[in-house]
Parts: C-alpha cells; structure tokens; sequence
C-alpha cells in the first residue's frame, strides 16, 4: 500500500493549543504527528483524547478516535475543527484616527459601532471616530460572537454600548448608547435584533 501523503493536500496550517494522543503505525506516525503538531496541537501519550488507527494496539483511556488509513482526510477535517474551536479570540482591530496618519490597536469592547459609508468603514468609540480597512459584512460574520449585530443596512453595534431600548414609530426600535448617542433599529433589522436578544 502506498502511504506516501502530501502535506499541503492535508491542509497543514497552525491554529491553538490542546493535546491529543497518536496512536498508529510506524509508516504514519511521523505524518500523522506533523499534522497534528502543524495545528498548534500537543501531542503526548498521557491526553485524554487518541487518535487510533484501526488494527494498532492501544490500551483505552479517555477517548478513542478510531480510523482508517483511507479516512486521513476526515481525520485532518476534525483536527481543523478541534484546532478551530479552541483558538483564542482576537478581541483587536487595527484603525486610522481621522485626524491622524497614525494607526492604533482597539479591543473590540471599546468600539460603539461599526458604520459604513460609501466604500469606507468607520467605527467609533466613546472618543474618536477611526477608519478601518475590513468591510461592513466581514465584520458581522466575523463579530456575532463578539456581541455585535446588524441594526441598519450601514451599522453593525456593539449590544454592549445599548443602555436602553424605546419602541419608536413604524415598528422601528431607538437605541439610547452608552455616548449619549442614539441609534434607530430600522424596519428590515428589528426582527433579527430582538432574536438577538431574545426579546
């Protein structure tokens, strides 16, 4: 059986931190342990988890994940995924204050909203209004965790920067924030806002 693998096919990348055992044949272990490695994934007999090829000996403790040579790509998929849950949140972005060249680093927690405007994306804090290079709907796919959510067809708000919410004409929610600005919830956006919130 020919087992030679290519890396790159496999989709090597570097991800998180967590530890698994690996559990296979002499011809595999060096790939295998690459693959997993090359995801940022300790690899060290005493892990709760195994990676098991089918036919190796193994003395169960914890979990097994038992697999077949031919099934290797599943394996990668699922080293992705367990790489994937456990990377630490980037709570950053970079931006360009308005008045100035100079870019800085904000924690997601400071930023009000994010507004779009013509082909530029803004976002302010309590302060000072900066420009970003991310587009609007990066930042809602990427952000919902986050705590940000969709409120206008330009605008994606940090609920956190929400002090109180009034019913306002034309099934439209007002959003009084944290500045002392407020914010509309426009017609298209309520009913996904309120399920946001459980509302």
């Amino acid at each position: 059986m020919n087992r030679k693998v290519n890396l790159r096919q496999m989709g090597v990348r570097r991800g998180c931190y967590m530890i698994v055992n690996v559990v296979c044949s002499v011809e595999l272990q060096a790939v295998l342990t690459e693959l997993v490695k090359a995801r940022g994934i300790e690899v060290n007999s005493e892990a709760k988890v195994t990676l098991v090829e089918k036919g190796c000996d193994y003395s169960p403790h914890g979990v097994a994940i038992v697999f077949e040579y031919n099934s290797l790509p599943e394996i990668v998929e699922l080293l992705d995924l367990m790489a994937k849950k456990h990377e630490p949140a980037k709570n950053i972005i970079s931006a360009r204050r308005l008045d100035s060249d100079n870019y800085e680093i904000l924690a997601y927690e400071d930023i009000i909203y994010f507004e779009a405007a013509g082909n530029n994306v803004y976002c302010l804090t309590a302060t000072a209004k900066y420009r970003i290079k991310n587009k609007l709907y990066e930042l809602e796919t990427n952000l919902r965790e986050q705590g940000f959510i969709r409120v206008g067809k330009s605008v994606l708000l940090n609920i956190m920067s929400v002090v109180e919410i009034i019913p306002w004409f034309g099934s439209r929610l007002l959003l009084k924030l944290k500045n002392n600005h407020e914010l509309e919830v426009t017609r298209n956006y309520v009913k996904s806002f309120k399920e946001f919130l459980e509302l």
